[in-house]
């Protein structure tokens, strides 16, 4: 894994990463599945090229901007018949950027020439780190104190950019986890609020928002019926471990 993802750090959700790179890849088939030319559906496709390497970059490159050369990019999604310019250098705001996910999203970002405004709630060093390290690629900008249960911590972040990738989202599988609905489910509902308020202030310029969802909606390991580990999951499941009840 290493070898292959230069931005991997070894904890405790390493073991489950093969069935975050099956569902990245099962996001990138269902974007991809409309597009013009069978080379597009291809693992070979320029477009994806390396999201079938276990580099867990799927997600974020599915709906990354392809480039159209020097006048911008397009960006499409299944959800929109209308495609979105998005100009070249264009300035883009990335929440929970510290996350697996977003830290190889902001990476392309900024080795596609955009301006990415990097929100995280910390301001460790040691967790800041990581994505530092990626300051020389491109213009980085890092806002801390940016706490999805805190309305308006994002307003300032929002303000200058025209795209927002909601990636943040409370996420833990081990002993801290006690209520979830109250230490996960609310807060990501909470905080996808508080980001969506941000982005539609009048002061804000954000013309399109991208919220990624996490491997947990869909994912069972627990709970009373426990499936696989090795469980090739679609579209069609959903967690139903977290509330069996329901």
């Amino acid at each position: 894994m290493a070898s292959l993802n230069s931005l991997h750090r070894p904890g405790p959700y390493h073991s489950l990463e093969f069935g975050v790179h099956r569902f990245d890849n099962m996001v990138l088939d269902a974007v991809l599945e409309d597009a013009a030319t069978p080379a597009q559906h291809s693992p070979a496709h320029p477009g994806a090229a390396g999201l079938r390497t276990g580099e867990a970059s799927a997600c974020s490159r599915a709906f990354l901007p392809k480039a159209t050369g020097q006048h911008g990019v397009r960006m499409t999604s299944r959800c929109s018949s209308q495609p979105f310019s998005l100009p070249a250098g264009a300035t883009v705001c990335v929440t929970g950027a510290t996350g697996f996910i977003a830290l190889h999203l902001v990476q392309q970002l900024l080795t596609e020439g955009y301006r990415v405004i990097a929100t995280v709630r910390s301001s460790n060093e040691r967790k800041l780190a990581p994505l530092a390290a990626l300051a020389p690629l491109g213009d980085l900008q890092i806002i801390t104190g940016c706490d999805l249960m805190t309305a308006g911590s994002f307003d300032h972040a929002a303000a200058d950019a025209e795209v927002c990738f909601h990636t943040a989202s409370p996420f833990w599988m081990d002993s801290r986890i006690s209520q979830p609905m109250q230490q996960l489910v609310h807060p990501a509902e909470q905080g996808t609020v508080n980001v969506l308020d941000a982005c539609a202030r009048p002061s804000s310029r954000v013309q399109r928002v991208v919220l990624t969802s996490s491997f947990a909606a869909i994912m069972n390991v627990g709970g009373r019926t426990p499936w696989p580990l090795d469980f090739e999951y679609c579209e069609d499941h959903w967690n139903i471990s977290s509330a069996p009840d329901v």
